[in-house]
């Protein structure tokens, strides 16, 4: 009866004008399923977090983050294969407990990764305490073997992690002892300062990790090269060792004795 009426609701029966086999029915159809199958390049199982709007890194968080920003449309019609080698990467440094991998699919999360300004897909970047650091080779990645793709990777993780040094007093005598403990104090709120002692002269991921991870609530100093003078003062016997001295006290001193990992040394 009018310009509507029962063309217009056998269009939407057939899936649109263009008929069920035209731009609105089967064709779109046919892209949801690719973009679902490639929304699972992740699965809620993996060891890759899967990131969005309200769920994504920022200075506040606890972690180092690196992350896989892609797109499902693009990964179905032209599959990267990254996932393998970011998805081993993740398992390994998940049993670290040092750096977190997450992804991002910019068809699901355009708002995201246009605040972002994530163009170029596939493209990875570590996050840490908010700031951002592009792997400028991400372009390339996908050309490489697997074991070149979890090189890369590693390494751009590990160096996220060695800019956390900083964070890290690095005491070498004992006479300077008072003032170290004087500074790592003032600037933990929870007046609670950890000692790694260790024979090793750089600091692990593990130690990297974990003052990034309670920055501004515990302080974090480390005795390297297996000193014997302070490790005689603390009464250390192996390393690494780990004590937490209290309030400033030598004598308020708590050693550690589970696993040196950052999950079991940051419960």
């Amino acid at each position: 009866s009018g310009g509507g009426g029962f063309g217009q609701q056998r269009q939407q029966q057939r899936g649109g004008p263009g008929g069920g086999f035209g731009g609105g029915g089967f064709g779109q159809q046919r892209q949801q399923q690719q973009q679902q199958r490639a929304a699972e390049l992740y699965s809620r199982s993996s060891p890759v977090t899967r990131l969005g709007g309200p769920k994504f890194p920022d200075a506040k968080s606890k972690h180092v983050w690196l992350i896989h920003w892609y797109s499902s449309s693009k990964e179905a019609q032209r599959p990267s294969g990254l996932e393998e080698s970011v998805e081993k990467l993740a398992s390994k440094l998940k049993d670290q407990g040092t750096v977190k991998v997450g992804a991002v699919d910019c068809d699901r999360e355009k708002q995201l990764c246009n605040s972002k300004q994530q163009q170029q897909l596939p493209h990875f970047e570590t996050v840490a305490a908010g700031e951002a650091v592009p792997l400028f080779n991400s372009a390339t990645l996908h050309s490489k073997g697997l074991n070149e793709q979890l090189k890369i990777l590693h390494t751009h993780a590990t160096e996220a992690l060695q800019a956390q040094q900083h964070r890290v007093h690095n005491l070498r005598r004992e006479a300077a002892l008072p003032e170290v403990m004087a500074q790592a104090n003032s600037a933990a709120k929870w007046r609670v300062c950890v000692f790694v002692f260790t024979d090793k002269f750089e600091s692990s991921p593990v130690l990297l990790a974990l003052s990034h991870m309670f920055r501004g609530d515990v302080s974090f100093v480390e005795v390297r090269g297996a000193n014997l003078a302070l490790g005689q003062r603390f009464n250390v016997k192996s390393y690494p060792t780990v004590l937490a001295v209290c309030g400033g006290s030598e004598k308020a001193t708590v050693p550690y004795e589970g696993a040196i990992s950052a999950s079991s040394l940051g419960k």
